[in-house]
């Protein structure tokens, strides 16, 4: 079985960006994808959004340590290439980008069209937002209501993410904490509450805190 990475960079949401070039209409489309499984299924949903377009044309990157690259060009040349490139430009694993063309009645050229694909691909991956990734725990902790100035100053300047605030006889937070922090939030929460707060463990999970 794979050893899992503390930390990988992938795609931390979707993207979708399109334009039209010599009357073709180009929709660049990106998403993490762990799997070839996951990559081809985001595939398939594409292709059933467009099934009137003149092409699909894809590249993905899978697994963990980036060990899977695939491409397609579906007849439309270096068009396949230029978006696995567009990927590997931005150094991210566990990711697709597929791109729809709508044929518009002009010829672009192999080069210009290769690059029209490439551009599409690469606008959707910024939108999709690279990011490092790392293991984190998704932590929920009750606080009473009096600490709330104080907690809210905390997750300002703290390596903390809330991710909830729900109300009720106590204030209780969800909150995700890399593993290295794990020592630094419990002690934290109990200088907030005298001690009394006990964190608990939800779950361990991935989770994107860099992105540039």
């Amino acid at each position: 079985m794979e050893q899992t990475p503390d930390a990988y960079r992938t795609l931390s949401a979707q993207g979708v960006w399109e334009f039209t070039e010599k009357k073709s209409r180009f929709i660049g489309y990106a998403a993490s994808a762990l799997t070839q499984e996951q990559a081809l299924a985001y595939i398939g949903q594409v292709k059933a959004a467009h099934t009137d377009c003149s092409a699909v044309l894809y590249g993905y990157i899978s697994g963990y340590y980036a060990n899977v690259h695939r491409f397609f060009d579906a007849h439309e040349p270096q068009g396949g290439l230029q978006i696995l490139e567009a990927l590997k430009r931005r150094e991210v694993t566990g990711a697709v980008a597929a791109v729809v063309r709508y044929y518009g009645g002009v010829q672009l050229g192999a080069g210009p069209l290769g690059r029209a694909f490439g551009k599409a691909a690469a606008q959707a991956i910024e939108l999709a937002r690279p990011a490092l990734v790392e293991k984190s725990l998704r932590m929920r902790v009750s606080l009473p209501y009096e600490a709330s100035g104080r907690l809210d100053y905390l997750f300002e300047h703290a390596p903390y993410r809330l991710e909830k605030m729900e109300y009720g006889q106590d204030i209780t937070a969800v909150v995700f904490v890399r593993g290295a922090d794990k020592a630094r939030f419990a002690d934290d929460m109990a200088a907030l509450t005298g001690g009394k707060a006990r964190p608990e463990l939800l779950e361990e999970a991935y989770s994107a805190w860099e992105k540039d």
